[in-house]
């Protein structure tokens, strides 16, 4: 009968059901088996039973410190599987991590470094990740080069060096460059000696104020 309840009415419980639930299930099946009722149970406890825990909602945990224990034993948990699949499948694998704590973490076969799989990454796709950067950086610099050179030759021409491979348009313009800053400089210098008169003349004031108060004091203390 047992035999024929298992055949029939086959289920799987987990967690795992008490023993005692067991056996008065298996009494309930003997004095009831053709109980409709006990069959609707049986399939009730069937149902929920292969229901199991609900999915978790995949989304950002908020709480800072449950996301960084989440975050530890995710990593870990993925650097594990790595391992085991470099060691089964003889598999090249290189992982790297950055929390958002800002905190680095890196993974590699033993059988291989990180530059190796970047080196295979790049021949098996037939690209370089690097080149482009590295001709971005090449073409700044002789930007900067250039314009580093042109300054130092206005420098030395403004004064009177390297004209030799000027034309006489060149000249001209380097002739009014020059003329324009000697305007400037002598607006400047007349200004500053404007400024240092007024400062002369505020401190003669205030001696000949301090001397008439002095020849006053003097008076009245003869009289």
């Amino acid at each position: 009968t047992l035999q024929s309840f298992f055949s029939r009415y086959s289920f799987s419980t987990n967690p795992p059901i008490s023993l005692h639930f067991f056996l008065s299930l298996t009494s309930s099946f003997i004095n009831n088996e053709h109980d409709p009722r006990f069959i609707i149970s049986i399939t009730t406890i069937s149902t929920s039973s292969r229901m199991g825990r609900g999915k978790i909602e995949i989304k950002k945990i908020e709480n800072s410190t449950n996301r960084q224990v989440t975050y530890s034993k995710r990593r870990n948990g993925i650097f594990k599987k790595a391992k085991e699949l470099t060691v089964l499948c003889d598999a090249k694998i290189s992982l790297i991590m950055l929390s958002s704590t800002r905190k680095y973490h890196e993974f590699t076969s033993p059988n291989t470094t990180t530059k190796k799989m970047i080196d295979q990454y790049q021949s098996a796709l037939g690209v370089d990740i690097w080149s482009t950067h590295y001709e971005k950086m090449q073409e700044n610099l002789k930007r900067l080069q250039e314009i580093n050179n042109k300054l130092r030759r206005e420098i030395r021409q403004r004064t009177g060096e390297d004209m030799s491979g000027l034309n006489l348009q060149e000249l001209c313009h380097l002739q009014e460059n020059i003329t324009e800053s000697v305007a400037e400089i002598r607006e400047r210098k007349y200004h500053v000696i404007k400024n240092q008169t007024d400062t002369c003349r505020k401190k003669v004031r205030n001696l000949e104020e301090q001397h008439g108060n002095l020849v006053l004091d003097l008076i009245r203390s003869t009289v």
